[in-house]
């Protein structure tokens, strides 16, 4: 018979110990989570200003406060595709105040692109909640003789290694779409890499290439010069973004749905309750109707999701462009 204040008869006295250690660091944590953010939020951008990824955290940053009750400040972290800032907040205390803005070409595809990162993208981080997705389509000249998605393919089965497009660089996600495209349709058209978005699709526009894969928002400027014509939008359903855009299957094209995303991660261990507090506040932006007028016309399409959600959209993101970058053959050191 025990004694009430005393430890329970079968319990020793270490174990009993570590029990009230246990329970004492569960209060403090649900006492954090309660009282969180107490301070300034900070969001890592793992890239120079002025990128899709520095604009669309700071359309967030500028209306979570709103939310949460502390400003939330962006620090851009560039260099090495993104990995030095990513690492950054990788290396971070959970504690829900230094948060990466992520995007899935430094988060699914670096992993792979680079032998050491810095990091480890499954295990060195918890998914909060999306910032939007931002299509890709595939362009061509306003005067190439291609229709459809399957006509080019019907030609670059005609002609091997003779057609070429152009993307932004190696190993980005408009790089391996083309890659993508090729091993689904069995063709071989060769990729061309440039500085920029901008050039990549100058060189469509110039017809220099064939075709070329480029991010909806830098696709903007060539679509409404008139340009260049999409062939097919990355996404496997039509985008409300850019509605006249087939898809790559209504095109003639291989079945596929890519939709390269930006959003919030936290580094591990990072308590759920946080996490959740998080991921309902910039629900709450995503869903504003001001804040999705301002992401439409960047090309970026609001997908609010549950942080369990996100976390296994971004799980399936790497497993599609993971075997997609190993067969490229592209590395980055």
């Amino acid at each position: 018979m025990s004694v009430r204040g005393s430890p329970p008869a079968r319990l020793g006295r270490r174990a009993f110990a570590a029990m009230l250690a246990a329970a004492t660091a569960g209060a403090a944590r649900a006492q954090t989570a309660e009282s969180y953010p107490t301070r300034p939020i900070r969001f890592v951008v793992p890239f120079g200003p002025g990128g899709a990824t520095d604009i669309l955290a700071r359309v967030y940053a500028e209306r979570l406060p709103r939310r949460l009750g502390q400003p939330v400040v962006v620090e851009n972290r560039p260099g090495a595709g993104g990995n030095i800032g990513t690492a950054q907040v990788a290396r971070s205390a959970p504690d829900g105040y230094t948060l990466l803005a992520g995007f899935s070409g430094n988060f699914a595809i670096n992993p792979v692109l680079y032998a050491n990162p810095g990091f480890d993208a499954a295990n060195d981080f918890v998914a909060v909640a999306p910032f939007a997705i931002v299509p890709s389509v595939l362009l061509v000249h306003r005067d190439a003789p291609w229709r459809s998605l399957g006509a080019l393919i019907e030609e670059a089965r005609r002609r091997p290694g003779e057609l070429f497009f152009s993307s932004p660089s190696n190993g980005t996600t408009n790089h391996l779409l083309g890659v993508l495209v090729n091993q689904r349709a069995g063709i071989n058209t060769v990729h061309v890499p440039h500085r920029s978005a901008p050039e990549a699709g100058m060189a469509v526009a110039q017809r220099a290439v064939a075709m070329g894969w480029l991010s909806l928002n830098t696709a903007q400027p060539f679509l409404q010069g008139g340009q260049v014509r999409v062939l097919a939008i990355s996404t496997g359903a039509r985008s409300p973004m850019l509605p006249e855009a087939p898809t790559s299957a209504e095109s003639g094209g291989p079945a596929f749905d890519v939709q390269p995303w930006f959003g919030l991660l936290a580094p591990a261990r990072t308590p759920p309750a946080i996490v959740q507090a998080l991921n309902a506040a910039l629900t709450e932006v995503a869903n504003d109707p001001e804040t999705r007028r301002v992401l439409a016309a960047q090309g970026a399409q609001p997908v609010p999701m549950s942080a369990a959600e996100f976390a296994r959209f971004v799980r399936e993101d790497m497993e599609l462009w993971a075997p997609i970058v190993r067969a490229s053959g592209a590395r980055a050191d």
